[in-house]
C-alpha cells in the first residue's frame, strides 16, 4: 500500500455518516372563553371557565426541517417514484386524537361547534367524541392537488382545528388538553409533507404548460406540552356572605341608642 492510498484511507476512517434531516410537524395551542356549547365569545374573558362558559379550543401546525420553515427545502423519500429528492412544496395531511387529562372523567365535556382549515378540502373529519368528551378522536384535513395544480405553501397554518369544549361540572380544577396520533391513521401517517419531483416537467398533452409531481412523505410530531384550561366558578357562599354583612350593619343600626 503507498503513502497515498493510506492516507485516503485513513481519511475515511475519520469521517462519520452524514446526520439525517429532523422533519417534523410542531402543534401548538391556543383557547378563549366563549359561551357554552357556541362560538360567542364571553363579554369580560377572565382566563378562567366560568359557570355557563366554555373552552374554544385551537391548535395549530407548523412544518419543520432542522427547527426551520420545511417549505423550499429539499429533502429525500423513498423510492419510487424517482428520483427520491424533492421540495417540500407545503403541509398534507393531519389526522390526530385531542385528549384532555389522559382520558380521565376530569375532562368530561360536550364538543360544541368544530372546524378544520378551509385551506384543506379533503377528508375533512371534526372528531369523534369519546369517553364522555375527554376525547376527540381523529380529528384531520389534508389538501387535494388536481392534476397541474400547486399545492398551498402556507406554513404555520393557524387553527388547523378549533372546536368549543363545554365542561360537565364546574368544580374548580384545571383540564389540560393535548394532541397525539390519530386513531384513524395508519402506524406511522397521522401527519405529512407534499414534496414535488420531476420539478416543472411539461404536461404531455400541453406542451407549453409546466407542473410539478407530488408526492407525500410522513413525518414524525413535535406535540409540544398541551394547553391547561383552568375551570374556577366564583364560589357560591360569596352572596351569602354579602347578605350576612348586610344583615350584621343592620342590626347594629337598630341597636344603637
Amino acid at each position: 500500500m503507498n503513502s497515498r492510498t493510506g492516507l485516503a484511507l485513513a481519511l475515511l476512517a475519520g469521517t462519520t455518516a452524514a446526520t439525517p434531516a429532523q422533519e417534523l410537524i410542531r402543534v401548538t395551542y391556543s383557547w378563549v372563553e366563549v359561551q357554552a356549547g357556541t362560538n360567542t365569545a364571553v363579554t369580560k374573558p377572565n382566563s378562567v371557565v366560568d359557570v355557563g362558559e366554555g373552552a374554544r379550543i385551537s391548535f395549530h401546525i407548523q412544518a419543520l426541517i432542522n427547527g426551520t420553515n420545511a417549505v423550499g427545502q429539499t429533502t429525500t423519500y423513498t423510492p419510487p417514484p424517482p428520483p427520491g429528492t424533492g421540495t417540500v412544496r407545503g403541509i398534507a395531511s393531519f389526522i390526530y386524537n385531542l385528549v384532555g387529562d389522559n382520558r380521565a372523567p376530569s375532562a368530561a365535556g360536550s364538543w360544541g361547534p368544530r372546524s378544520t382549515t378551509p385551506l384543506f378540502s379533503q377528508g375533512i373529519f371534526v372528531g369523534n367524541s369519546l369517553f364522555n368528551g375527554a376525547v376527540l378522536d381523529s380529528v384531520g384535513a389534508g389538501q387535494f392537488v388536481a392534476p397541474g395544480g400547486s399545492a398551498n405553501s402556507t406554513n404555520p397554518i393557524n387553527n388547523a382545528f378549533r372546536g368549543v369544549w363545554s365542561p360537565l361540572s364546574y368544580a374548580s380544577r384545571t383540564v389540560h388538553f393535548i394532541c397525539e396520533p390519530g386513531t384513524a391513521a395508519p402506524t406511522g401517517q397521522h401527519n405529512g409533507i407534499m414534496l414535488a419531483y420531476n420539478v416543472e416537467r411539461p404536461d404531455p398533452n400541453d406542451p407549453t404548460t409546466w407542473f410539478d409531481d407530488l408526492y407525500t412523505k410522513y413525518i414524525g410530531s413535535d406535540f409540544g406540552a398541551g394547553i391547561s384550561i383552568p375551570i374556577a366558578p366564583a364560589p357560591a357562599t360569596a352572596p351569602l356572605l354579602a347578605m350576612s354583612a348586610m344583615a350584621a350593619l343592620g342590626r347594629r343600626r337598630r341597636t344603637q341608642p
